[in-house]
């Protein structure tokens, strides 16, 4: 959660406001700026030392206290959700009877989209916000029809170094950045995923009815595959046509937020010989 301030105003008059209302306000963006600070000091104008300074934290994302969440987990099993994705396995076989779909590996910046409450944040693969896309935004929530829901996908401007580049800097937009499109979830899904690859896939081809309407979105193809031979015509078509590799996944896999061999990569290997 972003909150817009670093910090609130010291010398201000109290206020009866409710200091963890004022910060939903904050974080939703009804609330901003020199008045954002204003009323967040009010409100903790009468609070202890220690509690001003617990809210200065949480503005700064900093709650170290020595305590890591190795311990909260123990303390309070499942309090704590730690930020993760699904992530490939080296291809290695199909299972026997699977059903298998390949994907292009796209040589770009992995990022997932969480749209909640009609407000749109694009995170890392590592759950750090990338704030350089913002012109993404209004056709995310154009292509989700007023839906929550969460896209999974990867962030490209031009060959890798350029996307990387592009992409992490925080002070400019960068109007080219494109996203491409490849998992779908509902926000209930993503916490607790149920569904299969077929059906979010099909959820998410469905969003892309009219692709025209979307400039900076993109789908991914997805072709089924029904043996390793065709795995390997499908990787070398993706590496003639620029791009990393492939992806194989498993049909009727669930999105697991870590590695797994539900998804397989399929990623060419330069081998120096001498």
């Amino acid at each position: 959660i972003t909150y817009g301030i670093t910090d609130f105003e010291s010398h201000v008059e109290p206020s009866e406001d409710d200091p963890m209302e004022v910060l939903e306000l904050l974080a939703s963006r009804n609330l901003t700026g020199t008045l954002a600070r204003t009323t967040l000091g009010a409100a903790l104008k009468p609070a202890t030392p220690e509690d001003r300074e617990l809210f200065r934290r949480i503005l700064r994302k900093d709650l170290r206290c020595g305590v890591g969440p190795a311990l909260v987990e123990l303390l309070y099993p499942g309090l704590l959700r730690q930020f993760g994705i699904m992530r490939a396995d080296k291809f290695k076989s199909l299972v026997r009877g699977a059903h298998y779909y390949i994907e292009p590996k796209l040589d770009g910046l992995r990022a997932v989209s969480i749209i909640e409450k009609r407000r749109v944040t694009i995170l890392s693969r590592n759950g750090h916000e990338f704030t350089s896309s913002d012109h993404l935004k209004p056709q995310l929530l154009d292509l989700m029809g007023g839906q929550d829901g969460v896209i999974d996908g990867e962030l490209k401007n031009g060959v890798f170094n350029q996307s990387s580049s592009a992409v992490r800097k925080k002070s400019v937009q960068n109007d080219g950045t494109v996203l491409h499109a490849f998992d779908f979830m509902t926000l209930d899904e993503w916490r607790n995923p149920t569904r299969g690859y077929v059906y979010r896939r099909r959820d998410l081809t469905g969003l892309f009815r009219t692709p025209q309407k979307y400039p900076g979105l993109l789908l991914v193809p997805s072709y089924p595959i029904f043996n390793e031979d065709e795995a390997y015509k499908y990787y070398h078509k993706f590496l003639d046509d620029g791009d990393e590799g492939a992806i194989v996944k498993r049909g009727d896999g669930t999105y697991h937020q870590r590695r797994h061999r539900d998804w397989m990569k399929m990623k060419a290997v330069l081998r120096l010989i001498i």
